[in-house]
C-alpha cells in the first residue's frame, strides 16, 4: 500500500513538472514571437553602408525617410571630378543649423507634430545619422572618433555645459537578442536647432567601435511635445534601431553591395518580401 502511494506521488510530480516546463517554454515561444512582432512593426528594411566605410548595416525606425547622398561625376578611371551639394548635411538643411558633420554615411528624417507650451503645435524634424571614421588622424589629431563628432557638434552648436560619455547596453538585458554596447552621451544643443530653442531640443549621441572601425549614431530628438503614443514609439523605435547595429569586417574581395536593402513590394503579388530575423529563437 505503501509503496502504490509512493508511486502514485511520484508520477503526479513528474507529470506536474513536465506541465510547468511546458508552460514556460510556450510562454518563451510567445514572448519571442511578440517581440520579433513589434521589430518588425517599428523598424524598416536593412541599411548597408558603401564605400568610403563598408560593413556597416542597421535598421532605421519605419517611417523615416532616407536623405540621397550627393551625386557624383566620375571619369573614365573612375575619379571624383565633381559632386553635387550634399543635402544630408545641416549647413545644406534650411533652418537646421550652420555646420557640418564628419564622415556622414547614411541619413534619415521623420516630421512629428509637437505642442508648444503656450499653445498650438509646430512641426519637428526628427533625423538620424549613421557616421563613421573615414580616415585616421582627422582634423589633425588622434582623438577618437566620437570625441572628434562631439567637440565638432559642441563647436557649432554652441555648447558650453560639460558632457560626459556613459556606458549603454542595447537591450539592458538580453532577451532575444545580443546585447550591443555603446558609448552614449545627451545633451542640449546651445543654439535654435530646426526652428526650437535649445531647451527644446535633445541631441543623443551613440558611439561604438568595432574591429577596428568606429561609428556614431546621432539623433536629433524633441525634448518633449510628443503625445504619449508618439514619444512611447518614438522611444521604442530608436532603442530598437540600436539594437540592430552590426560592424563587420570587409576584404577588398568583397562585393559593392547596394547601400540599403528595404522591404520591396511585389507588384505581381501585393506582398511584402520580410527580410530574416537575426534575433535567436528559444531552444527548446
Amino acid at each position: 500500500m505503501l509503496r502504490s502511494l509512493l508511486l502514485f506521488a511520484f508520477c503526479f510530480a513528474t507529470l506536474g513538472c513536465g506541465q510547468a516546463t511546458y508552460d514556460a517554454r510556450l510562454n518563451e515561444t510567445s514572448g519571442y514571437y511578440a517581440y520579433i512582432n513589434e521589430t518588425e512593426a517599428l523598424l524598416d528594411g536593412e541599411w548597408k553602408s558603401r564605400e568610403p566605410l563598408k560593413g556597416i548595416q542597421i535598421r532605421p525606425p519605419k517611417g523615416f525617410k532616407k536623405i540621397s547622398a550627393p551625386t557624383q561625376e566620375e571619369d573614365e578611371d573612375g575619379n571624383i571630378i565633381s559632386e553635387g551639394v550634399d543635402e544630408r548635411q545641416p549647413i545644406n538643411i534650411p533652418g537646421f543649423y550652420q555646420g557640418e558633420l564628419p564622415g556622414v554615411l547614411g541619413a534619415w528624417k521623420r516630421n512629428y507634430e509637437v505642442s508648444l507650451a503656450g499653445d498650438g503645435s509646430q512641426e519637428f524634424t526628427v533625423r538620424l545619422y549613421v557616421l563613421g571614421q573615414t580616415s585616421f588622424g582627422e582634423e589633425g589629431n588622434d582623438l577618437p572618433f566620437r570625441d572628434i563628432v562631439y567637440n565638432r557638434l559642441a563647436a557649432d552648436m554652441s555648447v558650453e555645459s560639460a558632457n560626459s560619455w556613459l556606458a549603454e547596453s542595447y537591450p539592458g538585458r538580453d532577451l532575444y537578442t545580443r546585447a550591443i554596447d555603446y558609448n552614449e552621451m545627451r545633451f542640449s544643443p546651445g543654439v535654435a536647432v530646426n526652428g526650437f530653442a535649445s531647451s527644446g531640443v535633445e541631441i543623443q549621441l551613440n558611439a561604438r567601435t568595432e574591429d577596428g572601425k568606429s561609428v556614431v549614431i546621432m539623433w536629433v530628438l524633441p525634448a518633449g511635445g510628443l503625445s504619449s503614443r508618439e514619444s512611447r514609439e518614438l522611444t521604442d523605435s530608436v532603442t530598437k534601431t540600436l539594437q540592430t547595429l552590426s560592424i563587420r569586417k570587409t576584404s577588398d574581395t568583397d562585393s559593392d553591395d547596394p547601400e540599403e536593402v528595404v522591404k520591396e513590394e511585389n507588384p505581381d503579388s501585393g506582398k511584402k518580401d520580410k527580410p530574416k530575423p537575426a534575433q535567436r529563437a528559444p531552444s527548446f
